[in-house]
């Protein structure tokens, strides 16, 4: 037993040296690499008693900004949380959000929620929207943004439905699909009659599915149904109206024929399709 102690101890010696080496070896800046979390700089909200207008489809708003055109679509949609809630515009240098108009959980002519469709967020509370309102109207020589765009505060909102699918249009081919978004799977595609290239061409730009409805008015529709979208056409108020972009069929379509603006799809068959997607499901038109 005495012969082993030495040993022992000569063991317990090469171990101390050799984890002594090891924590010598540790890297001085340690806690270098953390780096501390930037401070989130938010707008002033800027408070107003003035009474603001309610944003449909008809409104002309001059402080609202054109929507980006291009935007990856989205797969849910959202509602307005309670009665109506209050729009915001976004200074130039982003420092300052002031009230521009109000935004109802349904329109006028409707009693089911509209669709409201989140297209950015902030660190601050508020959410980046399309929304239903002109920015201005065209007039000839002088294009309107087809799309606008505002704030809402993020608890102003409440989930509404699934959009697992979005329609893309693109002008140069004439043509119509509905893919699912996930999949990127073509589930319809049709050919399409757009608007005159000359005096009314189709908008071009990210928008959603609004409303669907029946005018027997319409006789060319043939009582099937007619999509409207958040587009507006960027050159015509057509007749005095928003001038939405509407999807529709059109019986006994002229040869060479040019639409308004509206997409004008080649069967009742084809609008009914269209017309049973959710609202606020993305439509995108390219050339």
């Amino acid at each position: 037993m005495n012969r082993l102690f030495p040993a022992v101890v000569a063991a317990a010696v090469a171990l101390a040296v050799l984890l002594t080496g090891c924590t010598a070896a540790a890297p001085s800046n340690l806690h270098a690499t953390v780096t501390p979390a930037k401070a989130v700089s938010c707008p002033t909200v800027v408070a107003t008693t003035a009474a603001l207008s309610v944003l449909t489809s008809s409104s002309v708003i001059g402080s609202l900004v054109a929507a980006p055109t291009s935007i990856t679509p989205w797969t849910s949609t959202f509602q307005i949380s309670g009665g109506r809630v209050t729009i915001y515009e976004k200074s130039a240098t982003g420092n300052e959000l002031t009230p521009s108009g109000a935004l109802a959980r349904s329109t006028p002519w409707e009693t089911i929620p509209q669709p409201v469709v989140v297209i950015g967020e902030d660190r601050c509370g508020f959410d980046k929207i399309l929304l239903p309102a002109r920015q201005r109207t065209p007039s000839p020589g002088s294009p309107a943004p087809a799309q606008t765009a505002g704030w809402v505060r993020t608890s102003d909102l409440v989930p509404l439905h699934a959009t697992p699918d979005h329609v893309l249009v693109d002008l140069s081919a004439h043509s119509l699909a509905i893919i699912d978004t996930g999949s990127n799977r073509v589930a319809h595609t049709w050919p399409i009659v757009q608007g005159a290239v000359d005096s009314s061409p189709t908008p071009v730009g990210i928008g959603y599915l609004e409303s669907e409805y029946v005018d027997p008015r319409q006789t060319e529709t043939a009582n099937t149904t007619i999509t409207l979208t958040s587009f507006h056409s960027q050159t015509t108020s057509f007749n005095g109206n928003a001038g939405e972009l509407g999807l529709h069929f059109f019986a006994n379509e002229p040869a060479n024929a040019a639409s308004h603006g509206c997409l004008r799809l080649p069967s009742s068959s084809a609008a009914e399709v269209v017309g049973a997607l959710p609202t606020g499901t993305p439509i995108l038109i390219r050339n």
